[in-house]
């Protein structure tokens, strides 16, 4: 997998990986390789957020159509995106929903943000959710 290692902020590296019905998939930052940090210039950045799967026994990554050249998440707002992992499979999924989290700087962003999407649409960036506020009732809008 020597595509996916990067040093620093110098190339594409894993941030996070999660298998649902079977399928692994792993999201990786820095598609395009060093580019300034958005806060402190002392950090690493992580941009430009790419999710490949696999589905065994062959383990080959394979990106979403349609973005070798560019980016599942372009920039640093959603960058260096985890999974949240509901064991083994993603069998304890409260619900029909892959989540993922990410700051907007690899090692000491200012914001969290957390994404989902169904977890049969993974692959399909505008299939993709963010919280962008909470209402009075306290419900993510």
């Amino acid at each position: 997998m020597n595509e996916y290692r990067g040093w620093g902020g110098n190339g594409p590296k894993p941030t996070g990986m999660i298998c649902v019905n079977d399928v692994f998939y792993m999201a990786y930052q820095n598609l395009f390789g060093a580019k300034k940090p958005p806060h402190n210039l002392l950090s690493q950045h992580g941009s430009d957020a790419q999710i490949v799967f696999a589905t065994t026994p062959s383990m080959y990554w394979t990106p979403a159509l349609g973005t070798v050249e560019r980016p599942m998440f372009a920039g640093h707002k959603f960058g260096g995106s985890a999974f949240i992992n509901f064991g083994k499979n993603n069998a304890n999924a409260r619900d029909e929903y892959v989540y993922a989290i990410s700051s907007d700087q690899w090692d000491n962003g200012s914001n969290l943000r957390l994404g989902r999407v169904p977890a049969d649409k993974i692959m399909e960036r505008g299939e993709w959710a963010f919280v962008s506020a909470f209402g009075a009732d306290g419900e993510a809008r």
